[in-house]
């Protein structure tokens, strides 16, 4: 595949997804790394479609010259606004009418020749559209190392990274849970650990519960559930919406309990909920997505102990093998993680003179405050 005329990039009308072309696309996705590959599976593009958000978007098949498919991109439109902080407030800089590529990553062969393909494609069938934005690009991945190669500039289209490269946290699963638990913690910690489940255990006048929750008739309890633990953490002083998107309406996560993709977690003491753990499951990756804990129960640590009973419920009972903790750096997952991979996000921009100054604006922005932030230490 020597060029860009090999590759035929074809959008699919229609709302149901032809069997044969379904059981391809999973094809692809078998071989793919990508941790977030769930949210470019069929599965989750049908629960999508099913939500009915109103939200608008886009699936291309990409085949070769042979009519074989090499490549499916569920893409998204959405305003990508660029910001910076100050004194804990944000203050807006620039924003793009963007495409975003759902699980950061591409589902392309992983060869130049379809990489600007895909952008030519994008320039040429949405006018309307700025840029390319991806959420997620590991610095080991084909994308990086496509955009670096060309000093982040593809054809004339510049790229916005939003950060220096970010450590990027996941959990390798092990051949045991107490294997895990050697090579990942320290012997005093493992020690505090296994002492930080005990003591909940014996705080219970009946028992310590912990409950996996994955099937459709589960879900309006276990929504019940966190509404009732969001309510008295932390979330609820702090933030104006405290409660998870998919726990505001049964109907949302039902739907993905249904597409067997569900896999959530909660921990009673004497049948009170304290916390709970809202996760998807995909293949061979965990997606941890939303943590929150009662703050009544906040001295017996029951974040560190739902997230080691989940770990060790994940490596003794399931084929999963990956972690995957999500963008954002936080204590509990510099412990349970195993693996870091630097990141960032960005965008690929389309070359026009406004997008140009915008980026060089946002360049000179975030120049500037990582000067101030170098003078202030």
């Amino acid at each position: 595949m020597g060029t860009s005329m090999e590759f035929n990039f074809r959008i699919i009308e229609s709302q149901e997804l032809d069997p044969d072309f379904s059981q391809a696309w999973e094809g692809l996705l078998s071989g793919s790394t990508n941790l977030f590959k769930m949210y470019q599976a069929p599965a989750w593009w049908g629960h999508l479609q099913a939500s009915g958000d109103g939200q608008e978007r886009i699936l291309a098949a990409v085949e070769d010259e042979d009519g074989t498919l090499v490549g499916v991109l569920a893409l998204q439109v959405r305003d990508i606004k660029t910001s910076f902080s100050f004194k804990r407030r944000d203050f807006p800089i620039s924003s793009f009418h963007c495409l975003e590529v759902l699980g950061s990553q591409f589902l392309l062969p992983q060869e130049d020749a379809a990489y600007t393909a895909f952008l030519d494609w994008v320039w040429t069938q949405f006018p309307h559209i700025q840029g390319v934005y991806c959420k997620s690009i590991p610095e080991d991945s084909f994308a990086w190392r496509f955009l670096e190669s060309r000093s982040w500039q593809v054809g004339g289209a510049p790229v916005y990274r939003f950060s220096a490269a970010r450590d990027f946290f996941v959990c390798k699963g092990a051949p045991t849970f107490e294997e895990y638990l050697s090579t990942q913690f320290k012997k005093k910690k493992r020690y505090n650990l296994k002492r930080q489940v005990r003591l909940m255990e014996e705080a219970a006048e009946q028992e310590l519960e912990f409950t996996c929750i994955t099937e459709p008739g589960q879900v309006a309890a276990f929504n019940e559930h966190v509404r009732t633990i969001c309510r008295k953490s932390w979330k609820a002083s702090k933030l104006e919406v405290f409660i998870p998107d998919y726990v505001q309406d049964d109907a949302v996560l039902t739907d993905v309990a249904a597409r067997g993709m569900l896999r959530a977690y909660l921990l009673f003491l004497d049948g009170t909920p304290v916390t709970y753990v809202l996760g998807f499951q995909y293949r061979d990756v965990y997606h941890y997505s939303d943590i929150g804990f009662d703050e009544e129960y906040a001295r017996f640590s029951p974040g560190s102990v739902l997230l080691f009973k989940l770990v060790e419920d994940l490596i003794e009972n399931t084929g999963l093998e990956w972690v995957n903790f999500g963008i954002g750096d936080s204590e509990y997952k510099r412990q349970f993680a195993n693996d870091q991979v630097p990141d960032d996000s960005l965008i690929i921009l389309r070359g026009t003179l406004r997008n140009r100054w915008h980026r060089g604006l946002n360049e000179a922005v975030k120049q500037a405050k990582e000067k101030l932030k170098a003078a202030v230490r």
